[in-house]
């Protein structure tokens, strides 16, 4: 048996380059490029909220080097949403409940407490079964000490077959603690 001689010309080789080696090449090519294109409007997104959020925190903003796009809906909402947990989190609801804790009445039965931070007002909901019953509760708002200008602002009697109901809103103004 004759053994066939050893190939060693190594500047002459022979490259088979197959399909589906170049397929999984450009397949991997493009899913770097979609990556990186990815990361650049991610990065551009978060350099433009950085510029927002010192713009609302009233700072020297920091000068940004890369270009600033025009912010999508969704981020203008999510920065109006942060603009208002910022605002709610500056009422002073422990003063405010404990001047509803103690202006407590067996007629008056509440239902709705919504703050106004900009205008620093309290809209108070709920039901009592006579107008001076709400009248009394509205008198009694007007001197606590965290509150005032307590005012009825709108009421309706409701009747029924059994009774009469009146449903009521008061506005109140809260004082700085």
């Amino acid at each position: 048996m004759k053994m066939k001689p050893a190939k060693l010309n190594f500047v002459k080789s022979n490259l088979d380059y197959s399909r589906l080696g170049l397929v999984f090449l450009a397949t991997g090519i493009a899913m770097l490029t979609t990556v990186y294109l990815q990361y650049q409007k991610v990065n551009e997104q978060i350099n433009t909220l950085v510029v927002q959020s010192e713009k609302l925190s009233h700072k020297k903003p920091v000068k940004n080097t890369r270009s600033n796009a025009n912010l999508t809906d969704g981020i203008k909402r999510q920065f109006v949403l942060q603009n208002q947990i910022q605002q709610n989190l500056t009422i002073p609801w422990p003063a405010l409940l404990q001047a509803l804790e103690d202006t407590k009445s067996d007629t008056i039965r509440l239902s709705d407490i919504n703050p106004n931070v900009t205008a620093r007002t309290l809209s108070i909901a709920g039901q009592a079964p006579q107008l001076e019953d709400v009248l009394a509760y509205v008198k009694v708002l007007s001197q606590q000490a965290n509150l005032s200008n307590a005012s009825l602002r709108d009421h309706q009697v409701i009747k029924t077959e059994a009774n009469a109901n009146v449903k009521f809103e008061i506005e109140a103004t809260w004082n700085q603690p």
